[in-house]
């Protein structure tokens, strides 16, 4: 089973996306919780910087499997 990161992200107009981080997949939802804790501040300036919204706006993150 692989775990991979749902972002809802939190836009300074009021409105919410989601984004889903394909391209990093973790074998279980603690290596996962623990990427996200090491490197929240990278993943949301990152995010932030892509959707146009202040470096400093804050995200939600979620790890999460798929169904087999």
């Amino acid at each position: 089973m692989e775990w991979f990161i749902i972002v809802l992200l939190t836009m300074s107009t009021g409105e919410t996306s989601e984004k889903i981080l394909t391209n990093l997949r973790f074998k279980t939802e603690n290596s996962c919780q623990k990427y996200v804790i090491k490197n929240y501040e990278n993943l949301n300036v990152g995010l932030n910087k892509d959707y146009e919204q202040h470096e400093s706006t804050p995200n939600l993150y979620r790890c999460v499997t798929s169904m087999p």
